[in-house]
């Protein structure tokens, strides 16, 4: 029996805290071991993917806005200190300012880690470009993605059936 660590947002508290989303983050729980990393992604005004739990930037950065409204050179840098999306006591700080990870970034520093992609939004032009994304780094055997609403990820396999899904409980209930 094989132990399989999974890294959300690139955390993983058995090894360490860093702020999550960020590549420092993905780093140290791939070199920690983590097997697979969960993350939400994003599109910027400019159609760029982005890793990201939330569209609005406030929590991550300080800043009012929308990722979805921000052309990704204009999207501000982390804040040095940031609240757990889960635990609004808990808080992790750097002494760095990061930027947002493009998800294209994220695949090609880390081509051999099974990534789980929670395609957030949902809309068509962020799930098309994922999917391009995931094509052009011949991420179709190490790639997962899906959306626990159910019309999401219909929308994730219509664009591409090839990919791996992660469904709701419900969905896999409806296919027993």
């Amino acid at each position: 029996v094989s132990t399989q660590s999974t890294g959300s947002s690139g955390i993983n508290a058995e090894y360490g805290e860093f702020i999550e989303n960020t590549m420092p983050a993905f780093d140290h729980a791939v070199q920690h071991g983590v097997n697979m990393l969960e993350i939400d992604v994003q599109e910027t005004k400019d159609s760029v993917i982005v890793v990201s739990h939330d569209n609005d930037m406030y929590r991550a950065t300080g800043k009012k806005g929308l990722i979805s409204e921000t052309l990704y050179n204009d999207l501000p840098p982390y804040l040095n200190h940031l609240f757990l999306q889960f635990d609004r006591v808990q808080c992790i700080s750097s002494q760095t300012h990061f930027s947002f990870v493009k998800l294209d970034d994220l695949f090609e520093q880390h081509k051999d880690v099974i990534i789980h992609i929670d395609t957030k939004d949902g809309k068509p032009s962020l799930v098309n470009n994922v999917s391009e994304l995931i094509l052009k780094h011949d991420r179709l055997e190490n790639t997962v993605w899906g959306n626990m609403a159910e019309a999401k990820t219909d929308l994730c396999y219509s664009v591409n059936r090839d990919i791996t899904l992660f469904m709701s409980i419900r969905k896999l209930h409806l296919h027993i």
